[in-house]
């Protein structure tokens, strides 16, 4: 088998990429090449897309025109200070949702400048330049990032305080997930198996599945469900 054609455009520079090496061949016959930013951000990028320009970053330029044209607008919500768990925060309004998100008095400056609305999902979003930016992810500094999430602790999706935001990777982030509509129990890895007539306790953990036995009382099995969270998930357990 012939070792796959393609230019050679290491070292070369587009935009503010520069071609680093040669990864791979796609399916449709394009090379493929690991390139970093003048920012310090990672790419793959496609030959043809750095050649036409159609890719010129890591993805920081439509951040940064993004924050330049949301800058540019007239912003007409002010925010509510409020205290909660003892600290002084704000309320942001998102759009005229009648809904608020929470953020720490330091982050203000940081979103001040954004017109911010409801998802239907239930986080608080904007729009940056032709694409969606959620709150938590923004403060966090991660909304560039695919591997990356943002974990709320407490649930609420609308609380973006530091304290109940926690960076974590999409596993971790599910551990701390609430509970599913269909769960007939009211527990978390809890279910009742008709055919034996026990209830039945188990986890999933690192992409596996584990049976933690079958129980006559649904507390035993909720118990049992606790204990391996403490053990699995640590503080990344539903709590």
């Amino acid at each position: 088998m012939y070792p796959p054609r393609y230019a050679d455009i290491t070292g070369q520079v587009f935009g503010r990429l520069t071609a680093l090496s040669y990864h791979h061949t796609d399916s449709a016959g394009q090379a493929v090449w690991h390139c970093s930013c003048s920012c310090g951000g990672k790419k793959l990028v496609r030959t043809k897309e750095l050649r036409e320009g159609v890719v010129r970053s890591c993805g920081c330029l439509n951040t940064e025109h993004g924050i330049a044209l949301g800058k540019a607008r007239k912003i007409f919500w002010s925010p509510e200070p409020c205290i909660v768990d003892g600290d002084s925060c704000y309320k942001i309004p998102l759009g005229k949702s009648g809904k608020f998100s929470l953020i720490d008095e330091k982050d203000f400056d940081s979103i001040k400048e954004y017109r911010w609305i409801y998802q239907k999902s239930g986080y608080a979003k904007s729009h940056f330049f032709g694409r969606d930016i959620l709150m938590h992810r923004f403060i966090l500094g991660i909304q560039n990032s695919t591997s990356l999430e943002a974990d709320h602790i407490n649930h609420n999706r609308l609380d973006n305080r530091r304290d109940n935001l926690r960076v974590c990777n999409r596993m971790k982030n599910c551990w701390n997930s609430s509970m599913r509509s269909n769960n007939t129990s009211g527990y978390k890895g809890v279910y009742f198996f008709k055919r034996v007539g026990k209830w039945v306790a188990f986890i999933t953990a690192n992409k596996k599945h584990i049976h933690l036995g079958y129980f006559d009382i649904l507390e035993e099995a909720v118990e049992a469900r606790k204990k391996a969270e403490i053990i699995y998930f640590k503080e990344f357990r539903n709590a």
